[in-house]
């Protein structure tokens, strides 16, 4: 295990997050946002990021399991090791990551962007995203209150505009 090496300035991204140790040799159950879900054992670099503990990451082995999926990180040897790290984050620099293509984004950019209905009406700035298994939903916030809108383009999502930092929304702020 190394120490990551983090320039202030990088924006890092979260592909999903360890999970509970497995076997005797530091096997970890591991979670991932990628789509397919073992495409998280193909991002370079990539980190663990447990509070203030960060660790490069490089896997020396994984499997599909019917459950999940389980892997093996370099220099992680022990359930002791291993547990260490149990829910830490795994992530990667923004800059990494290939273009999403047109009419997609990666949620991270979509984080921070003022949603605006197609009345003018300010939601507030999306504060994250989630998926319910039925589709994404935008988690909005404005003056401490959060206001749940799914993310279902030309239906909700009306238009996003990275440039200008806004999503504009058909949505009834009494729904």
């Amino acid at each position: 295990m190394t120490e990551a090496s983090v320039t202030a300035d990088q924006r890092w991204v979260t592909l999903g997050c360890l999970g509970k140790t497995h076997g005797l040799q530091g096997w970890m159950w591991v979670r991932s946002d990628c789509d397919p879900a073992d495409a998280i054992f193909e991002y370079q670099p990539l980190r663990a990021r447990q509070g203030k503990q960060i660790m490069d990451i490089r896997w020396e082995k994984s499997q599909i399991h019917a459950k999940g999926m389980i892997a093996k990180v370099v220099g992680i040897d022990t359930p002791e090791q291993a547990k260490a790290w149990i829910s830490a984050l795994l992530e990667i620099p923004r800059d990494a990551l290939p273009d999403a293509g047109k009419d997609c984004w990666y949620w991270a950019d979509l984080e921070g962007l003022a949603v605006i209905g197609i009345d003018g009406r300010e939601f507030g700035l999306v504060d994250h995203l989630f998926d319910t298994g039925g589709g994404a939903i935008m988690s909005v916030r404005k003056a401490g209150l959060e206001v749940l809108i799914p993310f279902v383009m030309d239906q909700v999502v009306q238009s996003v505009d990275i440039a200008a930092k806004q999503i504009t929304v058909d949505w009834d702020p009494d729904f």
